[in-house]
């Protein structure tokens, strides 16, 4: 079964390649213009652009994305999307899930976070993504923009629409899960919004140099664990909710590990 799902892989691969060069070129143009003008793109229309380049990307990269697609999933409220994070490529596969999960409905849209230093390559589709998602980018080793940036993510929760963040603030490269960061679950608090803990399994390496790690057999795993209601948390101080819920995806992450040796 392997050997012909690569045969086929392979035998497509030339025309998925060029299709992903042209497709990027469109997508950074789309990018520069969002920029410049918020309200130029109706956001089906930015959604489906990057839904259709991430598809395309991991079939270039062979990946096998494994969830559970039949799951009564409601945007209806706004939710806080709490993950673990092992590559670069992490946001690209919660954007596809999360997409497939809308089923068409992009009325509430999700919004992720992540730090300044990800928007400085500007020919990675990530990054082009990233700013094609109205993606708030924090500066570590800046105070101010920090607040602005937290009234920023009230202001979209507010609005209805959700957020998707990686509170460990960097890839953790081997096969343990980094420090959640309490701060990461402030808006939580503030809008009290429900919080969705995400794990991601068997994404390193697969968009980055981390070879030592890397999952040669190309298969992801995400796993939506139980939803989290403000009433559950509301009376939890932030530092053990960080944690709590730490625990709850490196216990699925280490379940993982133990039947996928790899």
């Amino acid at each position: 079964m392997n050997f012909l799902r690569n045969t086929i892989h392979y035998f497509f691969l030339p025309i998925v390649v060029l299709l992903f060069f042209f497709g990027m070129l469109k997508i950074k143009k789309k990018a520069r213009l969002h920029r410049k003008n918020k309200n130029l793109f109706f956001t089906k229309d930015r959604y489906t652009a990057i839904y259709k380049m991430v598809k395309k990307a991991l079939y270039i990269k062979n990946v096998k994305l494994i969830y559970e697609k039949n799951v009564n999933y409601s945007f209806a409220k706004p939710i806080l999307f709490v993950c673990n994070h092992k590559s670069n490529i992490d946001p690209l596969l919660i954007f596809k899930i999360l997409y497939e999960l809308c089923d068409g409905n992009f009325s509430n849209e999700f919004i992720f976070i992540s730090k300044i230093e990800n928007k400085k390559n500007k020919r990675s589709l990530t990054t082009s993504a990233l700013d094609l998602l109205n993606t708030i980018f924090l500066d570590r080793t800046n105070v101010r923009q920090q607040f602005l940036a937290f009234q920023e993510q009230i202001d979209i929760v507010n609005s209805g629409k959700s957020i998707v963040i990686f509170p460990e603030g960097t890839r953790i490269y081997d096969d343990t899960i980094g420090e959640f960061k309490p701060a990461a679950f402030k808006i939580a608090y503030k809008c009290y919004s429900q919080i969705q803990p995400i794990m991601i399994f068997g994404s390193s390496g697969l968009m980055d140099n981390n070879k030592k790690y890397k999952n040669k057999n190309k298969k992801v795993i995400i796993k939506f664990l139980n939803l989290i209601k403000p009433n559950n948390f509301i009376n939890t101080e932030e530092v053990f909710l960080a944690e709590n819920i730490r625990e709850k995806i490196e216990k699925e992450y280490l379940l993982l590990l133990n039947k996928n040796k790899y």
